[in-house]
């Protein structure tokens, strides 16, 4: 099958590493590019990290910091993330293996037993996080600083490839990773496609809320993985 990925660099070329592997024809073009903030990193004692997305990771990864971190217990949102953290050296690693709710569940069942820190938690996140997650854990009784490590910012057009494939009228199936992406990737499509072939393409969600993020007129032909995950995502293409 011929495949768009559409999430940023460096994920996107080893999704598609993965997908060829597969057997499948893919094209790598990011709708959203990862930019580092140099906000600098906050200084504390800190009784767990929080870590929503591996972009995070990587931009922790290219920083100076304090090695004594990787000492401390991280939380986060799903096994790829964890094992990146597993692999930068942090030794005691939680994976919610699900979205942010899940995360959200599992730091509750866990801060009270397993930890008797101060209950501060380092969360790294991107520019767009959402309220609601930090809300959650506010709710919870954590102590949450917050380090805006990188910020996504919008590419506003496909690889010319991309957009050659789009406009030939094969069938294409296109992977989204996120509502941000999804909604992204509406706009520029509607720049490259036309009336003729605007149905050749098939979309393939990680999450609901991602395929909620599309146009009404996209979300009838998008499929979305039974769990929040990249292999019930490709799943997805089996069928």
């Amino acid at each position: 099958m011929k495949l768009i990925v559409t999430r940023p660099e460096p994920a996107a070329t080893r999704t598609a590493s993965k997908l060829r592997d597969l057997g499948h024809e893919v094209f790598v073009s990011p709708v959203l590019e990862i930019v580092d903030t140099s906000e600098e990193m906050p200084k504390g004692d800190f009784s767990f990290v929080i870590i929503t997305s591996a972009n995070a990771l990587t931009v922790l990864g290219q920083c100076k910091f304090d090695k004594s971190l990787l000492e401390t217990p991280l939380y986060a949102v799903g096994d790829h993330t964890a094992e990146m953290a597993r692999a930068m050296g942090f030794v005691d690693v939680h994976s919610a293996s699900g979205n942010a709710e899940d995360l959200v569940a599992l730091i509750k069942a866990n801060k009270t037993k397993a930890h008797t820190g101060n209950n501060s938690a380092l969360y790294i996140s991107g520019a767009d996080s959402t309220r609601g997650f930090t809300d959650s854990l506010l709710d919870a009784g954590l102590s949450i600083v917050q380090w805006v490590s990188y910020k996504a910012n919008l590419v506003n057009q496909l690889t010319k490839k991309s957009a050659e494939l789009l406009r030939s009228g094969e069938a294409v199936g296109v992977l989204l990773y996120s509502p941000r992406s999804a909604r992204q990737f509406s706009k520029v499509y509607d720049k490259v496609h036309n009336t003729q072939d605007a149905d050749n393409i098939i979309l393939f969600a990680i999450s609901n809320a991602i395929k909620h993020s599309l146009p009404s007129s996209m979300q009838s032909r998008c499929s979305v993985a039974t769990l929040p995950n990249e292999s019930s995502l490709f799943d997805l293409l089996k069928d």
